[in-house]
């Protein structure tokens, strides 16, 4: 039973990780990449009355969502988020990890995330795998090769669950597990293969890869 089991957690990361991906690509076509202002005004507070920690799993609110991918795409050294006034526990710091790690698939490049704060998180400092040309290269390859991949599937009349499960096959028969890589590096993968570019594009990765 055990190997099922890890299957079903597998699809199941992958389903959150696609569904999201193919959101961003179906739902929002035309990204505008320049680079995000903390003053940028929310239609909805991204904390409800009474409300003193995010959710962990979702955005609460579209536009900050757009606000951490467009600061992030120019890879800056820290992202201020001040003016969301988000209270500095470390509930909120870990969703806030698990917010840009697993709703934030595009901004691969992020490498590791940290937090200046007092009673509010004031910055989110990020250090990235790749330079800010780096990653624009690698994520332009990763969009048309995503796109590729759904044009078939726009207009297609299937539900958001029938379009994950067909990527989720369409991923698995493109990629393989990068053992070379990992044995070139005595023990240590590609970066790219330690990524979404690696499985997408490339057709190797390793588990973070996929």
């Amino acid at each position: 039973m055990r190997p099922a089991m890890k299957s079903i957690t597998l699809k199941t990361v992958l389903f959150k990780l696609m569904t999201a991906f193919l959101c961003f690509l179906l739902i929002i076509p035309h990204i505008p990449f320049s680079a995000a202002s903390a003053s940028v005004p929310l239609d909805a507070p991204l904390l409800s009355a009474g409300q003193d920690t995010i959710d962990k799993w979702s955005f609460n609110n579209p536009q900050f969502r757009k606000f951490l991918f467009d600061g992030f795409y120019s890879c800056p050294e820290y992202l201020d988020v001040s003016s969301f006034k988000i209270p500095a526990t470390e509930a909120n710091k870990n969703n806030l990890k698990n917010l840009i790690w697993y709703n934030l698939p595009e901004c691969f490049h992020i490498k590791a995330i940290g937090f200046s704060c007092d009673t509010i998180i004031h910055r989110i400092a990020v250090s990235y795998y790749y330079t800010a040309a780096e990653y624009h290269t690698r994520y332009e390859q990763s969009v048309r090769t995503v796109e590729d991949m759904v044009e078939d599937l726009r207009g297609a009349g299937l539900s958001q669950v029938q379009i994950a499960l067909l990527l989720h096959d369409r991923v698995i028969t493109r990629c393989e597990y990068d053992k070379a890589g990992i044995d070139a590096g005595n023990g240590v993968a590609p970066v790219d293969s330690r990524v979404m570019f690696g499985a997408l594009v490339n057709g190797k990765a390793i588990c973070t890869g996929y």
